[in-house]
């Protein structure tokens, strides 16, 4: 595959995860997270809808959140995105502009071996649910509070699922020993 349209995409080619809810199809690529309440754990992604059937594919797309309890929910568009005016269209329908557009996720491709990471930095697995919720809240970053207690709640049922989920492992970065950071890798 070439890189950069899984750099565009990322999400959409993601393994399917025992914790997630996927349909795939030739114009979008809609994902939502059972145990996880927070907007960005659903998200349609890979959007190339007609310009002929617009409204109909964005109501299908609302229809389907709904359909499974959810009234927000994300959509990541890239340069490839169609209609041309996708952004607008959703605009015009009720979506918002994320305040924090752009911090979620950065893809990157790695083109080359990279230099040794600094000292004092250990990264390592997660292998326990103490780990685990490290990691996550790490990843709740500027969430409010409200969303993090819900999202805390959800963590028992997500850690199982993700026990069992054999094509992902999540890291955490301790510096001086304190976590700092965390990431997921999936195969």
């Amino acid at each position: 595959m070439d890189p950069l349209v899984f750099a565009e995409d990322a999400l959409a080619y993601f393994p399917p995860s025992d914790s997630a809810e996927f349909l795939v199809t030739d114009n979008v690529v809609l994902s939502h997270g059972r145990h996880n309440p927070n907007r960005w754990a659903a998200y349609a992604a890979r959007v190339r809808f007609s310009a002929d059937y617009v409204e109909r594919q964005i109501d299908d797309v609302q229809d389907w959140f709904a359909l499974r309890g959810r009234r927000e929910f994300v959509w990541f568009l890239g340069p490839s995105a169609t209609p041309m005016n996708i952004v607008d269209r959703l605009l015009s329908r009720g979506a918002f502009r994320d305040p924090e557009e752009g911090s979620f996720c950065t893809p990157m491709v790695l083109d080359h071996e990279p230099p040794p990471g600094p000292a004092g930095v250990e990264v390592r697995r997660v292998t326990t649910f103490k780990d685990y919720v490290r990691a996550r809240e790490i990843s709740m970053g500027e969430i409010p509070e409200q969303g993090r207690e819900a999202i805390r709640d959800s963590l028992p049922a997500s850690w199982a699922h993700a026990r069992k989920d054999e094509s992902r492992s999540d890291f955490l970065a301790l510096l001086d020993g304190e976590p700092a950071a965390c990431g997921t890798s999936c195969d």
